[in-house]
């Protein structure tokens, strides 16, 4: 019996967390259908992914703040300038899904800007490592210039693009 209600008290922590972050398919269905546990274990589901954004939101959030306290501190230089970029740029990605994944338009903007920047990273990233060994052969350093530099620009310069396409895209349906 005991534990059976700490299964209860356990449904109880997610459903608490899961009305806070946003309804549910099965919010949307019945009221009366919200407690079954089937139900529950769709709720759960669904708000994995949001969960997960939090816990890289948090970290990435981290690093974007330690990086900007140690640029301030010791003087900016490009390098940490990119990666501190890069690092609040997936900060915002995930703090906008997070908060505000429960909204059909705003998960499209989250979605568009991820997927820009992940493309337009990988291509900045094998730009910048492919690019030195077939220019510059005899160079052993040449393709960290797509590790450190051209991908991580590229991710924040397609999270940008991603963004304002899927904003473009949606005034233009609206006004459609």
């Amino acid at each position: 019996m005991a534990s059976n209600q700490a299964c209860i008290g356990n449904f109880d922590v997610a459903a608490r967390i899961i009305n806070y972050l946003g309804p549910t398919r099965c919010d949307r269905m019945t009221s009366r259908m919200k407690h079954t546990s089937s139900c529950m274990i769709n709720a759960v589901s669904e708000s994995a992914p949001r969960i997960a954004a939090i816990v890289v939101g948090f970290l990435s959030t981290a690093l974007a703040l330690l990086l900007i306290w140690s640029q301030l501190r010791a003087g900016g230089d490009w390098l940490g300038i990119i990666f501190g970029s890069s690092a609040a740029t997936l900060a915002m990605i995930c703090w906008g899904f997070a908060l505000r994944g429960h909204i059909a338009e705003s998960r499209r903007r989250t979605i568009s800007a991820l997927v820009g920047g992940v493309v337009l990273g990988g291509i900045g990233f094998a730009a910048g490592f492919f690019g030195p060994i077939i220019l510059t052969p005899q160079s052993n350093q040449g393709p960290l210039i797509g590790i450190f530099v051209t991908g991580p620009l590229g991710f924040v310069l397609g999270a940008v693009v991603g963004w304002l396409y899927a904003r473009i895209r949606a005034s233009q349906q609206k006004s459609s």
